[in-house]
């Protein structure tokens, strides 16, 4: 669950926004689908190094052109890539980089400004492979075989994999910043969806504070369908002040293009103008 598509094999995922926030669809060809299937394979693996035997993984729905040593042409293919290897985060033949990503790739926003010039908004560690999950032997349940793909979120050998924390947290030096979300798994589908930012200034200054909440429809893997109304807000923090924006998506804006596998994104941007603590 929460599948990354990693299209230049970096083992990040790239989302690029305009000064205003919105998405520049030409630029964002990775992304990330909420669910995504493949198989797992036992085999020796004799062409390769040893160690690199045991379960591989393969995908008979690739999604990327590969190429391994000595071949002329890429095609559509993935696998099999060692499970080894896709936990070690170790480069080889047979799309292990892809499957990294796959599974535990960062998540990056940049800010493209005007003079195309670019500035990392964000940089999360968590929220891609969830879960890695297969049936059980002799009955229909699920069973969890994250930790056959990846170490646990967060450890030293997981970041080890990756050389990159996500929080809903974000602090600059002057104001600290929480996104505000509802609780998803008791929100209906025809529910108003509520969702904003909280502010609190860290000085005893006033600070100017830029603030933009986007949402769109996407498609599972993330492709926009629909961009619902913005909000942008310039709000000024009284010393060690606090204070809350919200935007509130209503049914009527989202239930005529809601069907299977839609699903509402949402960005929120921040901006202190100020820079003099």
């Amino acid at each position: 669950f929460d599948s990354a598509h990693d299209t230049d094999f970096n083992r990040s995922i790239d989302k690029y926004f305009d000064e205003d926030g919105e998405s520049l669809e030409d630029m964002n060809a990775d992304s990330i689908w909420n669910f995504h299937v493949w198989n797992d394979c036992w085999m020796k693996r004799s062409d390769l190094p040893a160690g690199y035997g045991g379960w591989q993984a393969l995908d008979a729905t690739p999604q990327e052109e590969s190429k391994s040593a000595g071949e002329r042409r890429s095609i559509y293919r993935m696998g099999p890539a060692p499970l080894h290897a896709i936990k070690e985060g170790l480069r080889c033949d047979y799309d292990t980089d892809f499957v990294i990503a796959e599974v535990n790739a960062d998540v990056r926003e940049w800010i493209v400004k005007k003079d195309e010039d670019m500035e990392l908004s964000s940089h999360k560690h968590r929220g891609v492979g969830s879960a890695v999950v297969t049936k059980q032997v002799g009955n229909s349940r699920a069973r969890d075989i994250t930790d056959q793909y990846k170490y646990g979120e967060g450890t030293v050998a997981e970041r080890a994999t990756l050389m990159s924390t996500h929080s809903d947290t974000m602090k600059n030096k002057h104001v600290e910043f929480e996104i505000v979300k509802p609780s998803w798994d008791d929100l209906p589908v025809g529910a108003k969806v509520r969702i904003g930012v909280k502010m609190e200034n860290q000085t005893d200054v006033i600070q100017k504070v830029a603030v933009r909440i986007r949402a769109r429809l996407c498609t599972y893997t993330g492709r926009t369908l629909k961009k619902l109304a913005p909000i942008s807000k310039s709000v000024q923090l009284g010393k060690e002040a606090e204070r809350e924006i919200e935007t509130v998506i209503t049914p009527a804006q989202y239930l005529n293009e809601f069907q299977d596998r839609v699903i509402l994104t949402f960005n929120v941007f921040a901006q202190v103008a100020n820079k003099d603590p």
